[in-house]
């Protein structure tokens, strides 16, 4: 198996149901965090990883627009189309996934915009806790794995025995979000950095990153 890990700069949110007082004492809040609340219906939130205050929401994008999906992923579709690392939950504002990345085999499937690359994935191969995300890309049987510190995102690929890429699109952009600019610079063998400017329900957003695999 192989793994790439990648660390990238970019808000969040979790759930929290009832705890007793043991689990309050034993400080194990987390167990109670269902990722998944609001991810149907017109909820408006995403499932993926994230810690309290932190700069970066690491969670996948289904690829499609639609009152639905303003935060990147709607429970009842069957597709994902990257990992983006900044996401917004409940607003009603169809904007952000900035800094997407996806891994495919190849060769990679590819529809028409706005869905472009992508793959099918099955709730049964997903799973979601606080801090954590986790999917098998169907079409590519690679195992995705998400978690986020204050101030980066980490994703593990584990791929099978393939030929393999990993895109990251710049340019990846949802509902009335749009890239006006975007820029990589190769730093060394291991290392990229770059920004991507963007206009919509944010004006004038401006993310930078850094990317080290």
């Amino acid at each position: 198996m192989k793994y790439m890990k990648y660390m990238v700069c970019a808000s969040l949110l979790v759930f929290l149901g009832c705890a007793s007082k043991k689990d309050i004492q034993n400080d194990s809040y987390a167990k109670f965090v269902n990722p998944f609340i609001g991810t149907d219906f017109t909820g408006n939130t995403y499932p993926g990883a994230q810690v309290p205050f932190g700069m970066v929401q690491l969670s996948p994008d289904n690829g499609l627009p639609g009152w639905d999906r303003i935060s990147g992923y709607f429970y009842p579709d069957s597709t994902i189309a990257g990992f983006s690392h900044t996401h917004l939950s409940g607003t009603g504002a169809g904007d952000l996934y900035d800094i997407s990345f996806m891994p495919v085999t190849l060769p990679y499937k590819k529809a028409e915009a706005p869905l472009g690359i992508h793959s099918k994935f099955t709730h049964k191969a997903e799973q979601a806790h606080a801090g954590y995300y986790q999917v098998k890309l169907t079409d590519y049987d690679i195992n995705v794995e998400l978690t986020a510190t204050p101030r980066c995102g980490i994703q593990r690929y584990t791929f099978p025995e393939a030929e393999a890429a990993v895109f990251l699109d710049l340019k990846k952009a949802m509902n009335w979000d749009a890239t006006v600019d975007s820029h990589i610079e190769v730093v060394d063998s291991v290392t990229i950095r770059g920004y991507r400017f963007s206009e919509g329900w944010a004006r004038g957003q401006r993310v930078y990153f850094e990317t080290r695999f």
